[in-house]
């Protein structure tokens, strides 16, 4: 797995950071906060390493598993905000010990993410199954 990280210095600049980089953590959402160190490579090019998270930018969402399309891998999370609509999930985004599926009625969280020019509940698990490591 791996991502860019555009420094807020103004800089044009994005650097390619490869998830093994991370310390403390296994994940970036877009918009965390980060600290970071420039390495160069064997092949010249410029990459970001020793990488921390210092915030999250974006909460925690929460709801109960709805419909399942058993034959296409992907359902929907009826949010416990009911001022927004379901969101749209697909087994990719179901981390351990979630299986292939959500049960309707389970209770998970998630965070939102646009793929693909839609908005997906992504990295979802169980309740608590995910946080992220203290400063």
């Amino acid at each position: 797995s791996y991502g860019f990280i555009k420094p807020d210095n103004g800089q044009a600049d994005e650097f390619f950071v490869h998830a093994n980089r991370l310390l403390r953590s296994s994940w970036l959402m877009r918009g965390d906060t980060v600290a970071f160190e420039l390495r160069t490579t064997a092949s010249g090019r410029t990459e970001a390493a020793n990488v921390e998270t210092l915030g999250n930018s974006k909460p925690r969402l929460s709801g109960t598993a709805g419909p399942w399309e058993l034959g296409r891998r992907w359902g929907f999370i009826i949010r416990d905000d009911t001022s927004r609509n379901d969101i749209f999930v697909h087994k990719k985004n179901l981390l351990p010990p979630l299986g292939e599926r959500l049960e309707r009625g389970e209770r998970v969280e998630f965070w939102e993410d646009t793929v693909d020019g839609r908005l997906e509940a992504i990295m979802v698990t169980k309740p608590g199954g995910l946080r992220q490591p203290d400063g």
